[in-house]
């Protein structure tokens, strides 16, 4: 049983100890965004990272010393390298109907919202397109449709669902409406219940994965229902796309070799919680593993870092579009 234990940390949406997270930054709210980010672990210092933030000089205030963030470790040179990129071929959606107003933009969840993966990330352009690399986009970001929106990111790397409503807790009270929040996160919990998800004894963590969904999205609810909120939740990708070879590609499974372990069950099982919660709450599950099913490290089309974990830079734009498809209809 002890080898089958690596086989599922490709759902691992990030390792405190590997990844860094970000610092609080403001900025004015003169018709610009505001920025929250309530990181608290070790950040770049300032002009480490071409990628971060929403400002002009493509960087956030420096607050404590600090910028916001930084790559996740084990990215290829490829995936973070700068310019257009070829791959780029989602094109933006259809915009009608689109949604009227929008004041606040939330990000909470694992390290997928903070950090993984190498940028452009997927909350930055959901902010404020790159027009170098994604001219297609132009205009189609939450700054320009909603000049003023109020911006909060608390998404927390290596963080599980448990961690939610702590996240919650540190959020302003007084965003203003109406309130859109994107959630990642899920796959940490799936990393704590290795042997239990390889082996079909999971339900319990699976239970307790779907009350902390919950709670969640009640305290959202709750806190911000009076100005109006939805909340899209995304589920749990599967960088092997249901083959379950990871010893064949990636670095933390090698031991395994050509041991293949089908996942689809798995995915299933843990996924439903998901869809539930937000069926119940009338929130949005947004089906990233649907999504992303196809384009793993076993395809032409890899939407992955090599760490197996998080996404591309292709992954991050087509994560992008896939939230800006809901958001701006509801």
């Amino acid at each position: 049983m002890h080898r089958l234990l690596p086989f599922l940390l490709l759902v691992a949406c990030g390792d405190p100890a590997a990844e860094t997270t970000a610092d609080a930054a403001l900025r004015s709210d003169d018709g610009a965004v505001s920025v929250f980010d309530f990181g608290a672990m070790d950040a770049t210092p300032a002009g480490d990272d071409p990628d971060a933030g929403f400002g002009d000089d493509g960087a956030t205030d420096d607050v404590d010393g600090h910028q916001e963030e930084v790559d996740a470790t084990g990215e290829t040179e490829a995936d973070a390298s700068v310019g257009p990129d070829p791959d780029a071929a989602t094109l933006p959606p259809d915009d009608g109907p689109p949604r009227e107003a929008l004041g606040s933009f939330v990000v909470l969840g694992d390290s997928i919202g903070d950090g993984g993966g190498p940028g452009p990330r997927y909350y930055d352009l959901l902010v404020r397109n790159d027009d170098g690399l994604y001219p297609e986009w132009r205009g189609l970001d939450l700054e320009t449709r909603f000049p003023g929106v109020r911006v909060a990111r608390r998404a927390e790397s290596g963080s599980e669902t448990g961690a939610l409503e702590g996240q919650i807790r540190g959020l302003p009270r007084d965003l203003p409406g109406p309130v859109a929040v994107t959630i990642t996160s899920g796959g940490n919990d799936v990393k704590e219940a290795l042997v239990q998800a390889a082996t079909g004894l999971d339900a319990v963590h699976i239970a307790q994965m779907q009350a902390n969904i919950g709670g969640a999205l009640d305290a959202l609810n709750d806190r911000y229902g009076d100005r109006g909120i939805t909340v899209y939740f995304a589920n749990v990708y599967d960088s092997s796309d249901g083959q379950g070879n990871f010893g064949l590609h990636c670095r933390f499974a090698r031991q395994l070799g050509a041991i293949a372990i089908p996942t689809d069950p798995i995915f299933e099982r843990w996924n439903a919680a998901h869809a539930a919660e937000t069926a119940r709450t009338g929130d949005v599950l947004v089906d990233l593993h649907g999504a992303f099913y196809g384009h793993g490290y076993n395809s032409n089309d890899n939407w992955y870092a090599e760490d197996c974990t998080h996404p591309n830079r292709r992954g991050h734009h087509e994560l992008r579009a896939l939230f800006w498809d809901h958001l701006n209809r509801r």
